[in-house]
């Protein structure tokens, strides 16, 4: 189930309206709405001697019958949205990673090396290269500005495609709540697969993400924002 401009530190504080410890909680629901697990986003951004930090973690825990889901992500990129670190670990089933990405963007190249044995491979990358994390606190910000990022490419132990299209202004219910949000579809192409999610965004200041549905081959899976 299913990353150059200064800044001075008040408006680093003040940008985008951004808080600057923020955790969402989502609740992810079969099609018929029943609940299968729960995940949470959470976002610190810090000053440093250099501008920032953003650090944002995705944990996930969910299960379907006879197949456990737990996902734990934590990703470090500096207040341009160029990322820094990617830890990646998972156990879905039976298979299980854990790994770590550094990126260098001196020399453009992002290391990938898996725990505890070792193994490593590097990654040709741009200068201010996005894991998925990233990504997402980066579109977020585009959208804040009334913008819409460019193709690019993005990674997650791989190298994923991501292009954005918007769709429209949607009524949707999210936690038995009628709300406007605007809806996205988002393009994610891998070495081996394509995928096609939905993703809705408050029309708040910080443009939330309030409900992610993703296709897999069971179902439609939705994730929504616990209010």
């Amino acid at each position: 189930m299913m990353n150059t401009l200064l800044i001075t530190v008040l408006a680093f504080a003040t940008a985008g309206g951004f808080p600057t410890d923020e955790q969402l909680t989502y609740t992810i629901k079969w099609p018929s709405g029943l609940p299968l697990g729960e995940a949470t986003l959470h976002t610190v951004r810090t000053k440093t001697e250099e501008g920032g930090r953003i650090e944002t973690r995705f944990h996930l825990d969910a299960a379907v019958p006879g197949f456990q889901v737990l996902d734990d992500y934590h990703a470090i990129a500096d207040i341009n949205y160029c990322s820094i670190e990617l830890e990646k670990k998972y156990q879905h089933g039976k298979r299980s990673t854990d790994e770590i990405t550094t990126f260098d963007a001196s020399k453009q190249v992002a290391t990938r090396k898996t725990r505890p044995d070792g193994g490593k491979s590097d990654i040709a990358i741009q200068t201010c290269a996005k894991d998925a994390l990233t990504y997402v606190q980066y579109l977020r910000r585009e959208l804040e500005q009334g913008r819409l990022p460019p193709h690019q490419v993005v990674l997650f132990g791989a190298e994923y495609r991501v292009s954005v299209q918007f769709v429209g202004t949607q009524s949707i219910v999210v936690s038995d709540q009628r709300m406007e949000a605007d809806r996205l579809n988002v393009t994610i192409k891998g070495p081996s697969a394509s995928v096609n999610v939905e993703v809705y965004f408050a029309k708040d200041n910080v443009r939330t993400p309030v409900m992610i549905r993703v296709p897999m081959q069971l179902a439609t899976f939705s994730m929504e924002l616990t209010r």
